[in-house]
């Protein structure tokens, strides 16, 4: 719901200390890498953030999620 669109790759290579392009076009580096990670998603999501950002016509006639829309 950050808006976090990089996918695991980029993740992986953003832990080992590479630079990366993030979701909003700045460059990422750590200054050290990391000793471990883990790529995570939630279930209940199940497809929601995705129709969220892509504006589906169903879900965006929520305000709720219209407003989530917005701030993505």
């Amino acid at each position: 719901m950050a808006g976090t669109t990089v996918g695991p790759e980029d993740a992986l290579r953003f832990a080992r200390g590479e630079n990366v392009t993030s979701s909003t076009g700045q460059l990422a580096q750590l200054h050290r890498a990391l000793d471990g990670i883990a790529v995570t998603d939630h279930s209940d999501g199940m497809g929601t953030i995705s129709g969220m950002q892509d504006g589906n016509p169903e879900m965006m006639r929520d305000a709720t999620v219209m407003r989530g829309h917005d701030m993505m």
